[in-house]
C-alpha cells in the first residue's frame, strides 16, 4: 500500500500501518508493523507502549525549512540503517526492550528527523533489515 500526503510518500508493506498528517504547518509520518493508535504526539509516544517483541516503528517528522542544510540539518537522509546505530538512549522516552535511532537531515530543502524505533534482542538484525527496506521507499517533494 502506498501512503502518500503533503509531499511525502512510503511504500507500507503487508501487516503495516501508518498515516501521515500536518500539524502547525509541519508534516510528520507515522509507520509501524503494529496497530497504530489513532492519535499520537509527533515523535508517537503512544504507538511505543504498544510495542511488542517483533515491533518496528518509524517516524519522519518536518522542521522549520530556514533550516535546512544547516547545523544539525547538515546531512542527507538516511537511505539505510545499521544495527549498532540504536541506542536506548536515543530513545523520546526510555522504554525497556526499545531501542532508537534519530537522525536529522535536509531533503528537497526541507528539515526532517528520522526516528526509528525497534525491540531489542533477538531477531533484531531482521527487524532492522525489513525497516531498511520501507526507508528505501520513502520519498520527500518540495510541496511549496
Amino acid at each position: 500500500m502506498r501512503l502518500h500526503g503533503y509531499g511525502i510518500s512510503l511504500e507500507l508493506p503487508p501487516g503495516w500501518e501508518g498515516r501521515i498528517y500536518r500539524r502547525h504547518g509541519a508534516a510528520t509520518l507515522h509507520a509501524g508493523n503494529f496497530a497504530l493508535p489513532g492519535h499520537d504526539a509527533d515523535y508517537a509516544t503512544r504507538a511505543l507502549g504498544r510495542m511488542g517483541r517483533d515491533s518496528i516503528l518509524l517516524v519522519v517528522t518536518e522542521f522549520d525549512r530556514s533550516q535546512a542544510h544547516r547545523g544539525l540539518f547538515d546531512h542527507r537522509r538516511p537511505r539505510e540503517l545499521h544495527r549498532d546505530q540504536f541506542d536506548p538512549r536515543a530513545m523520546q522516552r526510555l522504554v525497556p526492550g526499545l531501542t532508537g535511532h534519530q537522525r536529522f537531515f535536509t531533503d528537497s530543502h526541507r528539515t526532517f528527523c528520522l526516528y526509528a524505533v525497534v525491540a531489542d534482542g533477538h531477531g533484531m538484525r531482521a527487524r532492522v533489515h525489513e525497516l531498511n527496506d520501507v526507508i528505501a521507499t520513502l520519498r520527500i517533494v518540495d510541496d511549496s
